[in-house]
């Protein structure tokens, strides 16, 4: 009887599309047409939102600034370049942080410079910022 009764109710559930794609079963229920406060964010001071070029770019001073770009044959030269100016940064005690194959953080006593190799392409860029991000 119990196995009789839990396949009714599967069966059930399985037949309602509506039910299952609910997110409650008082929105199952309610016949409301109206919108959820939670379908659309609003800001919080009724102001439009900023876009995001103007997210972006608000801070863009703070950003870090390109000083020299070298292109190489391919990506294994590129990182090979990268994977030497990383081997000459333990001569010097340089402090530094390898997040990927393709960028090196070098810590300098009053700059970071950032190596990232996109492709073929060697960027370096310095930063004045010297706190060390943590988790991105």
């Amino acid at each position: 009887m119990k196995s009789l009764l839990t396949v009714w109710i599967v069966s059930l559930l399985l037949s309602l599309p509506n039910l299952v794609y609910s997110q409650s079963l008082r929105e199952f229920f309610s016949n409301r047409t109206e919108l959820n406060r939670d379908d659309f964010p609003e800001t919080l001071d009724g102001a439009e939102e900023l876009s995001f070029d103007e997210m972006i770019c608000k801070d863009k001073e703070l950003f870090p600034k390109k000083i020299y770009s070298k292109k190489y044959a391919n990506f294994v030269d590129c990182k090979y370049n990268l994977d030497r100016i990383q081997k000459a940064s333990y001569v010097d005690l340089t402090f530094r942080i390898r997040w990927d194959n393709d960028r090196l953080d070098l810590y300098r006593p009053n700059l970071r410079e950032i190596f990232i190799c996109d492709q073929e392409e060697m960027s370096v860029y310095e930063h004045e910022e010297k706190k060390i991000q943590i988790g991105g």
